[in-house]
C-alpha cells in the first residue's frame, strides 16, 4: 500500500502534446514498475469491470503508452480502425458527447471461438515485450568497453570467471591461434594482388588494346590502381613497420602502428579499382542523400590534409617519421583525386582486366598455362572476390546506425566523431589490454561486423526481464506482461481520478 501511494505521488497524468512529452509518458509508464518493484494484486485488474472505466481518462493513457495494432476492420460496425489493449479488451478512439477525445471498447467481429481476440492479445503482448527488450540496449561508453575487454581477456587466459555469462561472448575479441594463422595468410594475398597490378601495367604498356587512345586510358587506370597500392604499401605498411621496429627496440609502445599495419594489410590484399564500380543503387543513393555524400567528401578531405601535414611520429630519431610525412604529402592529394574519379575508371577497368586474361580464351582452360598465367588468373579471382567485401558494407551500416544524427544522415562532424571513436576510444581501450605486438595486429585484422557490434552494444538486463529467451517463454506460458501493463494503467487511472 505504501508503494502504491508513493507511485501515485510521483506520477503526473497528462495528455501528450509533443513527441518529447509522448516519449516521456511512455517511458514513465512502461518502466516505472521495474524500477520501483511495485507489487499489486493481480486480481485487482481482472475484477475491474470495463463498463465502469472512465474512458475519457483511459484514452490519454493508452495513447501515451501504447502503439496501436495494425488498422483493420476490428469492430462489428465494419469501420477501419486502430485498437489498443487494456484489461482483456480492446479499445478504439472516438469522439465524446462533448466533442472531446474519448475511447470505447471494441466488439471484435468474426471472433470465431475467441481466436481473433487471442491473436490480438498476443500481438499486443509481443509489442510490449519487444519494447521491454530494446529498452535495455544502449551504446558502450569507453569505460564499459574497456571493462568488458579486460574481463574477456582475463577469463580467456586464466581460470577467472566474473559470474556474468553475458560477458563470455566478448572472449571472441581475444586473438586465437586460428586468428593468428589467418593474419599470416594475408601477406600472401597482398603479394598476389601486387603481382596482378604490376602485370596489368605490363600488359597496358605493350599496347595490347588496339588503339592509342585505349592504351593511354588503360595506362591511366593501371597506374592509378598502382598508386593506390603503393600508398597503402609504402605509407601505411612499410613506414609504419620501420617506426614499429624502432619503437619496439627502444622500449616504446607500438599500438598505433600495429593497428595501422593490420588494417591496411587487409585492405591491400583485395585492393582493386573495380571496387569503385558504380551501380544504379549506389549512384541513386548518393544523389538522394547528397548532403551525406558531400559530408563524406569534406570530412575525407579534412582527414587527408590533417594526416599529410601532421605526423605524430616526427619526434622519432630513426627518421621514419619524417619519411612518413613526406610520403603522406606525396600520395595524399593524388590518392584523393583518384578515389573521386575511380567510379569512372572502374568502368573501363573491366575491359582492361579481361584483356589481361586473353590467354584464358586463346587456350584450353587450365591446359598449357604457365606459372605466371596461374598467378594472373588467381590474382584476378582475388580482386573479383573483393569487389563487394561484405564486412565493409555491414560495418558501414552499423556505424551509420550508431553515429548518424536524428535525421539518419552522417554530417561532417559525425563522420569526424566516428573517426575519433575508432582512433581514440577503441584504440585506447584495446591498447590498455597491453597485448603482444602480433596479437594486437591480429585483433585489428580479425574485426568483423559481429565483433564491431560487441564493441558498440551494451545490453543491460533487469533481473532477467530483458533476456530474449525469458521474454518469449513468458509470452508463450502466460499473459504476465499484459497483466503488468494493466496494473500500471490502473495506477494512472487512480491518480487521475
Amino acid at each position: 500500500m505504501e508503494n502504491e501511494e508513493k507511485l501515485q505521488d510521483e506520477i503526473v497524468l497528462h495528455a501528450p502534446s509533443t513527441d518529447e512529452e509522448h516519449k516521456q509518458a511512455t517511458d514513465d509508464t512502461l518502466l516505472s514498475a521495474e524500477s520501483k518493484s511495485i507489487s499489486v494484486n493481480t486480481a485487482t485488474v481482472s475484477e475491474l469491470n470495463n463498463d465502469d472505466v472512465d474512458t475519457k481518462l483511459l484514452w490519454p493513457i493508452l495513447n501515451a503508452t501504447q502503439c496501436p495494432l495494425i488498422p483493420d476492420q476490428y469492430d462489428e460496425d465494419g469501420t477501419l480502425c486502430s485498437i489498443y489493449y487494456f484489461n482483456d479488451a480492446f479499445w478504439k478512439q472516438c469522439d465524446g458527447d462533448d466533442g472531446s477525445a474519448d475511447c470505447r471498447k471494441v466488439l471484435l467481429a468474426d471472433d470465431d471461438g475467441g481466436c481473433r481476440h487471442r491473436k490480438c492479445k498476443d500481438d499486443a503482448e509481443l509489442m510490449l515485450a519487444v519494447d521491454r527488450y530494446t529498452s535495455n540496449v544502449s551504446i558502450n561508453t569507453s569505460l564499459q568497453l574497456y571493462d568488458k575487454l579486460k574481463i574477456a581477456l582475463r577469463e580467456k587466459t586464466t581460470d577467472y570467471d566474473d559470474g556474468d555469462s553475458r560477458n563470455d561472448v566478448y572472449q571472441k575479441l581475444v586473438p586465437t591461434k586460428l586468428g593468428r594463422l589467418m593474419f599470416l595468410s594475408v601477406s600472401f594475398t597482398s603479394t598476389l594482388n601486387g603481382y596482378f597490378i604490376a602485370e596489368s601495367i605490363r600488359v597496358a604498356s605493350q599496347g595490347a588494346y588496339g588503339s592509342q587512345w585505349a592504351t593511354v586510358l588503360a595506362l591511366v587506370m593501371t597506374i592509378s590502381e598502382a598508386i593506390l597500392f603503393c600508398n597503402l604499401f609504402l605509407v601505411d605498411i612499410v613506414v609504419n613497420s620501420l617506426i614499429m621496429a624502432y619503437r619496439a627496440a627502444s622500449g616504446q609502445t607500438t599500438y598505433v602502428q600495429t593497428k595501422t599495419i593490420a588494417l591496411q594489410l587487409r585492405n591491400l590484399s583485395t585492393l582493386s579499382i573495380l571496387r569503385y564500380l558504380p551501380s544504379i543503387e549506389i549512384v541513386s543513393a548518393a544523389v538522394v542523400n547528397w548532403k551525406e555524400t558531400l559530408a563524406k567528401i569534406s570530412s575525407g578531405m579534412i582527414l587527408v590534409l590533417k594526416n599529410s601535414l601532421t605526423n605524430v611520429e616526427n619526434s622519432t630519431k630513426c627518421g621514419a617519421g619524417t619519411l612518413k610525412t613526406v610520403l603522406d604529402i606525396i600520395f595524399a592529394i593524388p590518392c584523393y583525386i583518384i578515389e573521386v574519379f575511380a567510379p569512372l575508371l572502374a568502368v573501363y577497368a573491366i575491359l582492361v582486366k579481361i584483356k589481361q586474361l586473353s590467354f584464358v580464351i586463346d587456350s584450353e582452360p587450365f591446359g598449357g598455362w604457365g606459372f605466371s598465367e596461374y598467378l594472373t588468373f588467381i590474382g584476378f579471382l582475388n580482386q573479383v572476390a573483393g569487389l563487394r567485401v561484405l564486412r565493409n558494407i555491414e560495418k558501414q551500416s552499423i556505424q551509420h546506425f550508431v553515429f548518424s544524427g536524428h535525421d539518419a544522415e552522417l554530417d561532417t562532424d559525425e563522420l569526424l566523431l566516428l573517426d575519433k571513436w575508432w582512433n581514440v576510444t577503441v584504440l585506447s581501450a584495446v591498447s590498455s589490454l597491453q597485448l603482444g605486438l602480433i596479437d594486437n595486429m591480429v585483433f585489428w585484422y580479425s574485426l568483423d561486423p559481429r565483433k564491431i557490434q560487441l564493441l558498440l552494444k551494451h545490453h543491460a538486463l533487469d533481473a532477467g526481464a530483458g533476456d530474449s529467451d525469458t521474454l518469449t517463454k513468458l509470452i508463450e506460458s502466460n499473459d504476465d506482461i499484459l497483466i503488468d501493463y494493466d496494473q500500471k494503467v490502473m495506477q494512472q487511472l487512480k491518480v487521475s481520478s
